[in-house]
């Protein structure tokens, strides 16, 4: 079933038996080298050439395996005749240095490490149970290979053991083969010795093959792609306001009327454009929804402006409000879903909110959140979005007791909104949103995010706050200090 290789001057029985006792297949092959002259690309291309098993686990000898059945997880890894290669970490893209772990942002996997008695766990993304992300390259402490699979060999320039596993399963990327993270498997690494200069003159060779860094690939978005039901539900309505009848507005809409199994709703489209002709584009568009009307009101403070159709303008039957930003487009059913986590959680819910990518399924945010920033002058406040340009910085579930989200697509309750005071309109450009889901959390209610409701945003630019708004909220968060400190997340300056 599988061949384990390893390289090793010294023979490691006890290690040896306990990949035997702890991999849960039969058939299982053992190879070890132990000439020093012998490189760790020339080793494993012998090893390519002459393992029983189609399925060969490269792994270094200061790696344990906690994972029982391990094999078999390997194994029906590769029952995806698609995937080529698997590890336990990787990236989507490398930096200009070459190396795989630099951008934090691409990451992907986890690992344990163990030094003396201290064990502690690395995660380089979200722990996704029972899946794999793709990415663009591996490190090599446990490299997985369908040996039928892949589409070239081990580079033998590199000497030791440093980058031939970047180059290896970054050259087979390139090829088309399918380079994956499992999340199946733990593994365990012991302190390592490094030869920095052997480790500098791999870089370089790898650097000066490899012309295509910076590299980033386009990465998977995982998420549920079943309906969900809700029979009976309340009344919503969803405010889209917009400044023209843009592609990406119809394309909002045309999302939520394709993806969205939830009927008993109202759209309103809010038109400040100011122009008959583009509300008649708009009126044209939708002439054959009947759930869907526009609103016409000249351009106007955006706080004010919702607070009003909250007040005045909803139907009489409405009991919840999705604000909606008009370049936010449906992914799956993100209404429906939201609207089942509001529901099951009715008696505490204060805010829902979405799991929101860009257009290449990096994340744009899953959330609010509050930051301290060490500074020279002592810690400063700081507001950021949770798992920001990340390519798997984010959950697949819906996430209880989060600081809130974003008014591009934020769900509430319309006796709640009203309660909280709606949106405070001393602020002048943004951040009345993050103030009305802090204000949920100071009346004693539960801000969720249905991270399993996902949208993509048609909009590369994050929003830029004016000062004395950013100060506006950094005041109510010192007031409240006490009640909001499980928040914060601390940033260290480098």
């Amino acid at each position: 079933m599988i061949t384990i290789a390893y390289f090793s001057l010294k023979k490691k029985k006890k290690w040896e038996d306990h990949l035997l006792n702890s991999v849960g297949v039969g058939g299982v092959e053992i190879i070890a080298n132990r000439k020093k002259d012998l490189s760790f690309a020339q080793f494993y291309n012998e090893v390519l050439s002459k393992a029983r098993n189609d399925i060969i686990l490269f792994i270094d000898e200061h790696v344990d395996i906690r994972s029982d059945d391990w094999g078999r997880s390997l194994t029906r890894c590769f029952e995806n005749e698609d995937i080529g290669i698997a590890g336990v970490c990787g990236s989507v893209g490398l930096g200009s240095s070459g190396c795989w772990w630099d951008n934090h942002d691409f990451l992907a996997g986890r690992v344990w490490f163990k030094e003396g008695s201290h064990t502690w766990e690395t995660r380089y993304s979200e722990v996704m149970v029972g899946q794999t992300l793709p990415v663009a390259c591996l490190d090599g402490i446990f490299l997985a290979v369908h040996k039928l699979r892949i589409k070239t060999h081990f580079d033998e320039r590199f000497k030791g053991g440093y980058f031939y596993d970047v180059d290896f399963t970054f050259n087979n990327h390139l090829k088309g083969v399918k380079v994956e993270v499992l999340f199946d498997i733990e593994v365990v690494i012991h302190q390592i010795q490094y030869d920095k200069s052997l480790w500098e003159k791999n870089r370089q060779i790898f650097l000066q093959k490899n012309r295509q860094i910076p590299y980033t690939m386009p990465t998977k978005l995982i998420m549920h792609e079943y309906d969900i039901e809700i029979h009976e539900g309340p009344k919503i309505s969803i405010i889209i306001p917009t400044k023209k009848a843009s592609i990406e507005l119809f394309s909002t809409l045309e999302s939520i009327y394709e993806k969205s199994t939830y009927r008993n709703r109202e759209i309103i489209i809010v038109d400040q454009s100011g122009s008959k002709d583009e509300q008649n584009k708009i009126k044209e568009f939708t002439k054959l929804h009947a759930d869907t009307r526009v609103l016409s009101f000249k351009k106007r403070h955006t706080a004010s402006l919702f607070n009003e159709i909250v007040m005045l303008h909803l139907a009489k039957d409405s009991e919840l409000v999705l604000f909606a930003k008009d370049n936010v487009i449906l992914v799956n059913d993100a209404i429906t879903r939201m609207t089942q986590t509001l529901l099951e959680n009715q008696n505490i819910c204060g805010t829902v909110g979405a799991r929101i990518h860009f257009s290449n399924n990096f994340v744009r945010h899953t959330g609010f959140q509050l930051i301290t920033m060490d500074t020279e002058e002592g810690l400063a406040l700081g507001i950021s979005y949770q798992g920001i340009k990340t390519a798997y910085g984010y959950k697949n579930e819906v996430i209880k007791n989060i600081l809130g989200s974003s008014k591009d697509f934020l769900l509430i309750d319309r006796e709640v909104f009203a309660k909280a005071g709606g949106f405070n309109t001393s602020y002048e450009e943004g951040l009345e949103d993050c103030e009305l889901n802090i204000r949920c959390i100071l009346q004693g209610r539960v801000n969720f995010l249905s991270a399993d409701a996902v949208c993509y945003q048609l909009e590369e630019d994050l929003p830029k706050y004016k000062m004395q708004d950013y100060e506006r909220l950094a005041n109510l968060v010192d007031d409240h200090f006490d009640k909001l400190s499980s928040y914060f997340e601390q940033v260290y300056s480098s």
